[in-house]
């Protein structure tokens, strides 16, 4: 009897074993499959987020290709090509033992840019033009270093809003060329209609209160174009520069700006202002490689003294036009 009653607990206690070992077994793969489940998916997250961090970089430095970071416990690579407007990307994110590849495809292409109607495109009612010396306005494509003009992508000289303008501006046909020396478009482009953009995400921003600027700037490059801001809406304190000013890329105007110095900027020039004013070219042999677009109130004025030059190129223009901060992109395709 206690023979079979030992035997009994006996078989119960083995029985009950089993059955632990095995819920116990179940709640180990359980566990692991939940931890591989969270490794997997925190590495997917990290390879995505990769991919923005990398267009984010891209945005301050076009000549980008490869861009390596830790983030949220595990590491990440992304490698980027571009052939004009298609960009392939690849990412390969790691967790812990988990490892995530994501390739994609993305069309590439700039937001809206002005639409370059002449070398010089002037936006004012009434507009008003003070030359003397021997200033030039060539609208001739040049390359982007202002040399070697060509008749071929020509544009006017001078594009204003009302052929009262053009009549008025014609005693200056003189210092002016291109496939015409002015034009009459009235859907020229505004500026209010890119600068508030341009002044967001510019690079570099000079105010009143560094002025005046001395000393030789450069800003960007032919690689590596930027935007920087003039901020002169203080009418009673000018910005002023004294110095050189070199850059590649989009240089934003607005209010009251004095140039004593040098410059010579390759890509658009855009110069807006809500108040009457005077954008003047004057001292230093100042040249503007690419357009300029000029907006205002009625009665603004552009002066143009000494050998100052604005000669059109749509080859600096296009550097502007795909400067980073300024692009969009389409997915195409997406593997992971």
């Amino acid at each position: 009897m206690g023979s079979n009653s030992f035997l009994g607990v006996l078989t119960l206690m083995i029985f009950f074993g089993l059955i632990n070992s095995s819920l116990n077994e179940r709640d180990r793969r359980a566990e692991e499959d939940t931890y591989g489940y969270i490794k997997v998916t925190t590495a997917r997250e990290i390879g995505r987020s990769s991919i923005n961090i990398a267009l984010k970089k891209l945005s301050d430095s076009s000549s980008i290709t490869l861009i390596a970071g830790n983030l949220d416990g595990g590491t990440y690579n992304v490698s980027l090509s571009r052939d004009d407007s298609i960009m392939n990307v690849t990412s390969t994110a790691q967790f812990s033992d988990s490892t995530y590849r994501i390739i994609s495809r993305l069309l590439v292409y700039p937001k809206p840019f002005p639409q370059d109607s002449a070398a010089v495109s002037l936006h004012v009612n009434s507009v008003g033009m003070k030359i003397n010396g021997t200033p030039l306005i060539d609208g001739r494509n040049y390359d982007i270093n202002g040399e070697n003009p060509s008749d071929t992508g020509a544009v006017p000289g001078i594009a204003v809003l009302t052929s009262t303008d053009s009549a008025n501006l014609a005693k200056y046909g003189g210092y002016i060329s291109g496939s015409q020396d002015l034009a009459v478009n009235p859907n020229l482009p505004n500026p209010k209609a890119f600068v508030d953009e341009y002044m967001a995400r510019a690079d570099f921003i000079l105010t009143p209160s560094g002025s005046p600027y001395s000393g030789n700037m450069t800003y960007g490059s032919i690689t590596n174009p930027k935007i920087v801001f003039i901020d002169g809406s203080d009418s009673t304190h000018p910005v002023k520069i004294s110095g050189g000013i070199q850059g590649w890329g989009i240089l934003v105007v607005r209010g009251f700006f004095q140039l004593t110095g040098t410059m010579d900027w390759h890509g658009l020039v855009v110069v807006s202002s809500s108040t009457v004013f005077d954008f003047s070219l004057a001292k230093g042999n100042p040249r503007i490689i690419g357009s300029l677009l000029m907006g205002g109130p009625a009665g603004s004025t552009l002066e143009m003294r000494g050998t100052s030059s604005i000669l059109y190129s749509s080859e600096a223009l296009h550097q502007a036009q795909w400067i980073g901060k300024l692009l969009a992109y389409h997915i195409l395709d997406w593997y992971e």
